[in-house]
């Protein structure tokens, strides 16, 4: 039976990390072509049943039940369904799925198989929430979880480099982690480790663990109103309620306690 096709109310959204387009828990997918740039959301999607094939980039992959598949927007990709294909979804926008999008091979990442129940009890988490409460920074912090998730599926092997140190920080961000850490525990220098980062994502290491950290307290204010700030701010990994206020305000450009759920 084809479940109902959530359309979110996404204009009430754009101010949260993470945004909502579409939700589908169990879908009849339809054989379909998306040509570049007609997408403007980015595509997260799992395969609950049947078998097709998923064409993106150039690249060919099998879709069977358990198969999952992240696209960034804009991106040229098509289905075609060879037997009874079913799916689920979440299609968002927002600065955490670009964050998560830009350790992405070829503008899209394919997993042949992940724990399908545990994504599944993702989206209807979601889902539930969408149709009762309705809490918008809940509904970002549940997707931020599922896209937390996804992106540190421990396929290792079929990572390079700078994914897996993107997958490590995105583990870690909370904890005091230090270069030497991450250079030992993935068995690479420290220089390497810092050039191939910024070379490949433009930024440092320690800037994409602070934004990391600044994205997750953000997602902690907006859904929780008895939350304190120096606790995220300790939560989070921050040691100095100072310095977290400052670095807050210069990336979103509001105070922490702005952004505390009011309702």
């Amino acid at each position: 039976m084809k479940d109902i096709t959530f359309n979110m109310m996404l204009e009430d959204s754009l101010d949260m990390p993470v945004a909502f387009r579409s939700l589908c828990t169990l879908y009849d997918q339809e054989s379909l072509k998306w040509a570049e740039n007609y997408t403007d959301f980015y595509i997260m999607q799992f395969i609950v049943s049947g078998q097709g094939i998923l064409r993106c980039r150039g690249k060919e992959y099998k879709l069977k039940s358990g198969s999952a598949f992240f696209i960034k927007i804009g991106t040229e990709f098509e289905y075609i369904n060879t037997g009874n294909l079913k799916s689920a979804f979440l299609s968002t926008v927002g600065t955490a799925p670009e964050t998560f999008a830009k350790s992405c091979i070829d503008d899209h990442l394919f997993y042949e198989s992940v724990d399908l129940k545990k994504y599944l009890g993702f989206l209807e988490e979601i889902k539930m929430e969408y149709c009762s409460v309705g809490r918008k920074g809940r509904l970002s912090s549940l997707a931020y979880r599922l896209l937390s998730e996804f992106f540190s599926e421990k396929n290792n092997s079929e990572f390079s480099l700078n994914e897996q140190i993107l997958s490590y920080i995105r583990q870690n961000f909370r904890k005091k982690i230090t270069l030497s850490d991450i250079s030992r525990d993935l068995g690479i220098s420290v220089s390497k480790l810092c050039h191939d980062f910024k070379r490949a994502y433009g930024c440092s290491v320690f800037t994409r663990i602070k934004n990391l950290r600044l994205d997750y307290a953000r997602e902690l204010l907006s859904s929780n109103a008895t939350l304190k700030i120096k606790d995220v701010a300790a939560y989070c990994g921050f040691e100095d309620l100072s310095y977290f206020c400052t670095a807050y305000k210069k990336r979103f450009e509001k105070s922490p306690g702005s952004e505390i759920l009011r309702s």
